[in-house]
């Protein structure tokens, strides 16, 4: 088991210790930084596009659309399964939406 010291870090490609400030594992040249970079872009990427996605259902949601287009669900039937179609039925009946919003007792 590797002994854990806060100035060391181990090179993930070949396991040696490198001094934590290095840029380069002294052994086999990984770069440590252009590893965090990629992963950060792929964070950036999953929030951006969960962001859209949620954006997308919300506008569908206030403007009383589905929020799977018909054709979308004519091409792909089995986005027609029953709890969807319960969930876009509420959201379409604006008297029920309004149930569900008035605050009043």
């Amino acid at each position: 088991m590797k002994k854990v010291d806060k100035h060391t870090k181990y090179c993930p490609r070949c396991g040696t210790p490198n001094d934590i400030k290095n840029r380069y594992c002294i052994k086999c040249g990984y770069d440590f930084y252009e590893n965090k970079k990629k992963k950060l872009k792929l964070k950036q990427v999953l929030l951006i596009i969960l962001s859209l996605l949620l954006m997308w259902i919300i506008t569908r949601i206030l403007v009383n659309k589905p929020i799977i287009p018909e054709i979308l669900q004519s091409l792909f039937p089995k986005l027609n399964s029953p709890n969807l179609t319960v969930f876009q039925n509420l959201t379409k009946n604006k008297s029920l939406n309004m149930k569900f919003l008035n605050l009043s007792r």
